[in-house]
């Protein structure tokens, strides 16, 4: 295909050099349709218009798990994803309509979870994806995390101190 951009011109209306037009037209038109079947692809896996339901699904297991991660969460954290913007901590807690003890604790968890980022202790949060939170955020494009979730951490080489027994 990109050999036939580079063929001479096939006839006196093909391009205005030495080179097919027609040809080159042609892979252009080939290689567009190559780039946009995998962003169709990623576009339906990511499903960027469910991330909502998606968010308090991973919401839910977290309550369930009572790691202090509260239903309140749900609209805050799907603004900052919708906006990838960053919200001051008082932004972020009035948006929860808690108390401030209250909020702050929810905002505590989500970041100890790894479901809001910070760059300094008292900084600015964004939206954040967690590794434990991939197969309710992108079950499609993800679903070998529930899989890797269950694996136990090791560090390389961990056996080689482990006493013998005797």
């Amino acid at each position: 295909m990109l050999q036939a951009a580079d063929e001479h011109r096939r006839g006196d209306l093909d391009g205005r050099g030495n080179l097919t037009q027609q040809g080159l037209l042609d892979w252009i038109g080939y290689t567009l349709d190559v780039c946009i079947d995998p962003i169709g692809f990623m576009a339906g896996q990511l499903d960027v218009q469910g991330m909502r339901s998606r968010i308090e699904a991973a919401r839910a297991f977290e309550s369930a798990m009572k790691t202090g991660v509260r239903q309140e969460a749900l609209m805050p954290l799907h603004c900052l994803f919708a906006t990838q913007a960053e919200l001051g901590r008082a932004d972020f807690k009035a948006m929860t309509g808690l108390g401030d003890r209250l909020a702050t604790d929810l905002l505590s968890a989500l970041v100890r979870r790894h479901f809001l980022a910070k760059d300094s202790p008292y900084g600015k949060v964004r939206f954040a994806v967690p590794r434990h939170a991939l197969r309710f955020y992108f079950p499609a494009l993800w679903p070998e995390a529930e899989q890797d979730e269950a694996l136990p951490a090791r560090s390389p080489g961990a056996d080689r101190f482990k006493p013998s027994a005797p």
